[in-house]
């Protein structure tokens, strides 16, 4: 998918990876990593720390689903504005990856089985990036008959009107460890497949 405007295209890691040089790859995993990071907002006392962190929150979307990792790069700047990190079935990635969003909202999982996580370059936030992307995952569930989809955020986070104005209505709420997250849910239309 191209957008015109911007020169940017949305494609997958695993097609990133079979379809150019392992040294583009490389460049484009470094600039997700460097997104990564970024969007954060965490500091770190050591590189153990860094690597512990993308580990638990990016690599195994990378590693283990890299069809359903989306990448916005702008091809013009040779940058990467922007990714989707996703998978078809929560229930089977919180058994093999169990984190405490995956225990407090199991039960919304029959619904919404399908879910990600999204960051994009602060310069480029705000210009429909996001949107882009969620829209080309919907369609990857769409292809998968997959009739829901789900984010996890904090509950005060500033993502939540995003995720609103991307049409996720459904909203439950769960303390888990020191936190209240807000499971934020959209069901997806298969009856015109």
């Amino acid at each position: 998918m191209a957008d015109s405007k911007t020169a940017m295209h949305i494609i997958n890691l695993q097609q990133l990876q079979n379809e150019f040089s392992t040294e583009v790859f490389n460049r484009i995993n470094e600039g997700i990593d460097d997104i990564f990071f970024k969007t954060s907002g965490k500091n770190f006392s050591c590189e153990t720390e860094r690597k512990d962190f993308i580990g638990r929150w990016l690599e195994p979307y990378r590693n283990y689903y890299p069809q359903f990792f989306l990448v916005a790069v702008n091809w013009e700047l040779k940058q990467v504005v922007g990714y989707l990190s996703g998978l078809l079935d929560s229930d089977d990635f919180y058994r093999r990856f169990p984190v405490a969003a995956g225990l407090c909202f199991a039960q919304e999982f029959k619904l919404y089985p399908a879910h990600f996580h999204i960051n994009c370059r602060p310069e480029y936030q705000g210009q429909g990036v996001g949107a882009k992307l969620i829209a080309s995952f919907v369609e990857l569930l769409d292809k998968h008959a997959i009739g829901g989809v789900h984010v996890v955020t904090v509950k005060e986070a500033r993502n939540v009107h995003f995720y609103q104005k991307n049409k996720f209505t459904y909203q439950v709420e769960a303390k888990c460890s020191d936190k209240v997250l807000l499971f934020l849910g959209k069901k997806l239309d298969l009856n015109h497949m």
